[in-house]
C-alpha cells in the first residue's frame, strides 16, 4: 500500500461507487456506458516529491481510473527553470496542458514575452504524446483523446495561444465538437484557467470561501472557444465540463455569459503553493500534504463526481471529500 492510500483509507470503495452506472431498472446498470474516471492534478510547479507520491499511487490503483491529466504550470516559475524533472519523476504517462508559467520566457513575469508554440510543443508534448494515445499534430499544443467505450472525448486546449495560433486551435476545437455531435459523444475540456470574465462561483464545499476565482495571467479561455462549445450545446451536444487549475485552490464556477459551461478548478499539488493561495492547512507527513481529485463522468446519470485525495478540510472545517454535480441542470446533488 502506498503512503497516499494509507492516509486516504476507503479511496477504493469511493472509486467503486463513483464508477457505478445509474440503475433505472432491474440490472439495467449493466447496459449503461461505463463511467470514465480521470485523476486530475494541477499546478505542481516543479516540486518533485508530490509527483513521485502520485505516480506511485497511480501504479497501485491503476485499474480504478482511465487516465491522469495535469492542467498546467508544470514548471517551477518560468520555462527556463526546466522540465527534466517530469521524466525523472515517472510522469511520462500523465496527459498535460499548457499553463501560463510553462510558456513564460524570463523571470521578469512579462506575460507578453512567451516562448513559441513550436518550442512549447517540443518540450511538453512531442517527447510524450506517442504514449498518450491521443490525436495530436506535431508543433501544436492541443489535442483530443477518444474514450470509445465511454463515448467521451477529452479535448485539451492551450489558453496561452494568441492570434493565428489560437485561430487554428479554434478550428481544431470546432472540428472535434462537430464529430462529437455526429457520433453522440460527450465532451470534457481540460485547460489551465478560465475566461477573463469575473466567474460566478457555485456554492459548495469545493468552492473556496476566502478568495474569488483567480483571473488569468494572460487572456484566458478565448470567447471564440466558449462560443464553439455553446453552439455544440445548442445543437444538442453533451458538453460535460471544463477541468482546470491556475488559482491553486478549489472552485466550481462558470462565466456568467455561458452558465451551462461549468469549470471544476483543482488545488495545487504543491504543498507550499496550496498554503500560500488556498484555504487549507497543508502539513508534511499528514493527509493534507497531498491534494488532487479523481473525477468521474457519468453520461447516463448526467453527473460529474469528484473525490478528493489528500487535503480535505478547509479553515472553516468544511469537509471537501466528495461532490456529485448534475451538469445538465447545473446543481449540486450531494456533497460530503
Amino acid at each position: 500500500m502506498t503512503e497516499i492510500e494509507r492516509l486516504n483509507p476507503g479511496i477504493r470503495d469511493l472509486l467503486a461507487q463513483a464508477r457505478r452506472p445509474v440503475n433505472s431498472g432491474a440490472g439495467t446498470w449493466k447496459d449503461e456506458l461505463p463511467i470514465l474516471t480521470l485523476l486530475h492534478l494541477t499546478d505542481p510547479h516543479g516540486v518533485q516529491e508530490p509527483l513521485r507520491r502520485i505516480v506511485a499511487f497511480m501504479a497501485d490503483v491503476r485499474d480504478l481510473f482511465e487516465d491522469a491529466v495535469c492542467t498546467g504550470d508544470m514548471v517551477r516559475k518560468y520555462y527556463h527553470t526546466g522540465y527534466d524533472f517530469w521524466h525523472e519523476c515517472g510522469c511520462d504517462p500523465i496527459l498535460v496542458c499548457i499553463g501560463n508559467h510553462d510558456v513564460l520566457n524570463s523571470a521578469s513575469y512579462d506575460w507578453d514575452d512567451l516562448i513559441s508554440q513550436r518550442q512549447q510543443a517540443a518540450t511538453f508534448f512531442e517527447p510524450y504524446a506517442a504514449g498518450w494515445g491521443v490525436e495530436y499534430a506535431p508543433g501544436t499544443t492541443y489535442y483530443c483523446k477518444r474514450y470509445d467505450a465511454h463515448r467521451i472525448d477529452l479535448i485539451v486546449l492551450n489558453t496561452m495561444l494568441r492570434g493565428e495560433d489560437d485561430a487554428a486551435q479554434n478550428a481544431f476545437l470546432r472540428e472535434k465538437l462537430a464529430r462529437a455531435l455526429k457520433d453522440d459523444t460527450g465532451v470534457v475540456i481540460a485547460l489551465h484557467d478560465t475566461s477573463a470574465s469575473k466567474q460566478t462561483v457555485i456554492p459548495c464545499r469545493f468552492s473556496c470561501l476566502d478568495r474569488p476565482v483567480e483571473a488569468p495571467a494572460g487572456k484566458g479561455l478565448s470567447r471564440s472557444h466558449q462560443e464553439a462549445v455553446q453552439e455544440f450545446l445548442d445543437a444538442g451536444g453533451d458538453f460535460i465540463c471544463y477541468l482546470g487549475g491556475h488559482g491553486h485552490r478549489d472552485h466550481v464556477c462558470y462565466d456568467p455569459d455561458f452558465p451551462r459551461q461549468v469549470f471544476f478548478l483543482g488545488p495545487s499539488t504543491d504543498m507550499v503553493k496550496g498554503l500560500r493561495h488556498g484555504d487549507a492547512a497543508r502539513v508534511a507527513g499528514e493527509k493534507s500534504e497531498d491534494a488532487f481529485n479523481f473525477v468521474s463522468f457519468d453520461r447516463a446519470g448526467k453527473t460529474v463526481k469528484l473525490i478528493r485525495v489528500g487535503a480535505d478540510r478547509d479553515r472553516c472545517l468544511r469537509h471537501r471529500g466528495v461532490l456529485c454535480f448534475d451538469y445538465e441542470n447545473g446543481k449540486v446533488l450531494y456533497e460530503d
